[in-house]
């Protein structure tokens, strides 16, 4: 690897058309720091007029690397850092745009703490609303970034986090090298840089979000290619990291509303303890990185990987379809049961009714009757009236009951 020559090695990654690369570029231009610095740009697939336009830019980088085959995010990103020559490798995302303070809290922060292995920008969209401010999983390995709607409106507070998204995340080359960078088990895309995190968390070094360092990146809407490379990496984490992750709190279930500042505390304290519990690894080693012709097979598999999944979520919504089917079938026999015994026991009401009425009068004529006994015999007044309570007045308000029953049957839909 080359010696240290600058401070920090600036990588930005783009692919195929990059449209937001040169504003990336040019933002990185425009704003200055202490920190002496090289900006790497490695492409994957890049068209030409892409290429034609860097080469007509040539101020705004300092080394221009490309690639037939799509490396994928952390192969690319691993190609350019070795051979970058800085102390602190920073990874940005083409489509991020830096803003004037972004880079000295970060180096300044790897330098006054030697237990931090990587510090992550805060991203905020166009609008200036949080999107991440760093990140975790939960015990599944779904992710969770945290931003506004987690903190619930507060200020970033500095600390760890679990992870952070590598659009804009800065690492020590030292700690890089020593852990092998991204896994390229992960190719093309999603998860290398939870499992890079987990790797360095594993060395004691932690992942910390300086909220000074500010970059803007739009939140990345999740399509389903998106969706599929995702699910089929989170596999690969869960088999490496399971131990691991086990620590982690649970996923919420639909239904909780507060996956938030609570879920946030819960990640710190497992970090704690993973970081002073003793150092670990993952369960299996990186995957050898594969030449260029292993990823251009790989590259024409993957849309035949791609339409595979999606007959098979198609598969899952039929057998979904098919259950509601069933529960609709159900709950016609529901309704059609309940008709029926409408259709029996409603003409009843007015029946009872009647019944009610005459009870009720039977009960006034007993009271005549029990007066007019007490004139004419010795009798226990107490004990006519408790036969009275238990018997007529029982009976009527039973009769009652089923009159409220039915109607009720006849109001529900």
């Amino acid at each position: 690897m080359p010696a240290s020559s600058v401070e920090v090695s600036i990588i930005v990654i783009g692919w195929q058309e990059a449209p937001g690369l040169l504003r990336c570029l040019e933002a990185l231009a425009e704003t200055g720091s202490s920190a002496s610095r090289e900006v790497l740009v490695t492409l994957n697939e890049p068209t030409a007029p892409l290429l034609a336009d860097l080469e007509a830019r040539p101020e705004l980088y300092d080394r221009l690397v490309s690639a037939e085959a799509n490396r994928g995010f952390g192969i690319a990103n691993n190609d350019a850092a070795s051979l970058s020559t800085g102390a602190v490798l920073y990874f940005l995302n083409d489509d991020a745009v830096v803003t004037p303070g972004w880079l000295d809290p970060v180096v300044e922060r790897l330098a006054a703490d030697p237990s931090v292995g990587a510090v992550a920008s805060v991203q905020v969209d166009e609008a200036g609303e949080l999107v991440e401010a760093g990140a975790f999983v939960y015990r599944d390995g779904a992710p969770l970034q945290i931003d506004a709607g987690v903190l619930g409106g507060e200020a970033v507070p500095p600390g760890p986090a679990l992870y952070a998204s590598a659009a804009a995340l800065a690492v020590r080359r030292d700690a890089f090298e020593a852990v092998g960078g991204f896994d390229p088990g992960y190719w093309p895309a999603y998860y290398e840089d939870v499992d890079l995190a987990l790797k360095l968390l594993g060395q004691g070094l932690v992942t910390w979000v300086e909220p000074t360092s500010v970059v803007r990146h739009g939140r990345e809407r999740v399509g389903r290619l998106a969706a599929f490379l995702s699910e089929a990496n989170r596999g690969r984490l869960l088999e490496r990291w399971g131990e691991q992750l086990e620590r982690l709190p649970e996923h919420p279930s639909r239904d909780r509303s507060s996956w938030t500042r609570r879920d946030v505390t819960e990640v710190r304290g497992a970090i704690a303890e993973l970081v002073w519990g003793g150092r670990f690894a993952p369960s299996a080693p990186d995957e050898a990185r594969p030449d260029d012709a292993e990823l251009l097979r790989r590259s024409g598999e993957l849309p035949s990987r791609y339409i595979g999944w999606l007959l098979a979520r198609l598969d899952e919504r039929e057998e979904r379809v098919d259950e509601i089917e069933d529960r609709e079938r159900h709950y016609q026999v529901l309704v059609a049961e309940r008709d029926d015994v409408l259709s029996r026991y409603v003409p009843r009401v007015a029946e009872l009714e009647v019944l009610v009425r005459e009870l009720e009068r039977q009960i006034l004529d007993l009271g005549g009757v029990i007066e007019a006994l007490e004139g004419q015999h010795e009798l226990d007044v107490a004990e006519l009236a408790a036969f009275r309570q238990r018997r007529v007045v029982r009976f009527a308000d039973r009769a009652q009951g089923a009159v409220r029953r039915v109607r009720l049957l006849d109001e529900q839909p």
